[in-house]
């Protein structure tokens, strides 16, 4: 087993039928998944709409704005819920800014984070530790509501991770993304983080052991942008494949 993508040259997909079978698996059980990439920020907006899905009955998106602004925010939302408000949106406040994290939509309530407490990175209240609290509620929240937990009905974004892994220590970002993607897997639900940097980038090996889906998007010259799925788990690519419009 391994948590390292393979090279962008040479990918060999081992079975088109067994990769299926398993990503129906973990569409399933929940899932945690990292984006990557040095790509046009539209091709990101575009990957971002794709894993929050088209609409569907009893479905629940919730989008962690980070840093796209107000004015691109619908880029990054599946366009019939953007008409009619369907995604929830919680805004990361930079520790520049001096305040926290803002939720639109419904209010939630305090909800207590599972797991060890990492006392050097939590000893005070920072941006990251309120965001994570606020998408950890958000989480509790769908599981109060929601008759059964059905696959894939919760999902979960954070556009993206570059400011999160400026303005903290790295261990405390790859927590950040551990608990939420855990607690939204819980709920079989999808977890997906943006972070667009080069798949190589020694910061990207460091969040792997932390998802199980590594999904790596290039540019083509004169052609659709490119998407790459690795199971980490299990060793199994996709190859290379047109991102999808």
């Amino acid at each position: 087993m391994t948590n390292r993508s393979p090279s962008d040259s040479g990918e060999r997909p081992r079975g088109p039928r067994r990769f299926q079978d398993l990503l129906a698996e973990h569409k399933r059980q929940g899932c945690r998944i990292l984006v990557t990439g040095a790509v046009d920020r539209s091709v990101v907006a575009l990957q971002n709409r794709l894993l929050l899905g088209p609409e569907a009955a009893g479905r629940e998106r919730t989008l962690a704005v980070v840093d796209v602004g107000d004015t691109r925010v619908a880029e990054h939302v599946p366009e019939a819920a953007a008409a009619d408000g369907g995604t929830r949106l919680v805004r990361y406040r930079s520790v520049r800014d001096g305040s926290t994290a803002a939720s639109s939509g419904s209010a939630s309530t305090n909800v207590a984070v599972s797991g060890e407490t990492d006392a050097v990175f939590e000893r005070e209240r920072t941006p990251l530790v309120d965001l994570r609290a606020a998408l950890v509620d958000v989480v509790a929240a769908h599981r109060e509501r929601a008759d059964g937990v059905r696959p894939a009905a919760l999902r979960v974004g954070v556009v993206t991770l570059r400011p999160l892994l400026d303005e903290h220590p790295r261990p405390a970002v790859r927590r950040f993304v551990r608990i939420v993607g855990d607690e939204v897997a819980r709920s079989r639900g999808y977890a997906h983080f943006l972070l667009p940097i080069p798949s190589s980038d020694p910061l990207v090996d460091a969040l792997l052991p932390t998802v199980d889906i590594h999904i790596r998007l290039r540019d083509r010259p004169e052609s659709e942008p490119e998407q790459s799925w690795h199971l980490l788990d299990h060793g199994e690519t996709s190859g290379w494949l047109p991102l999808d419009r």
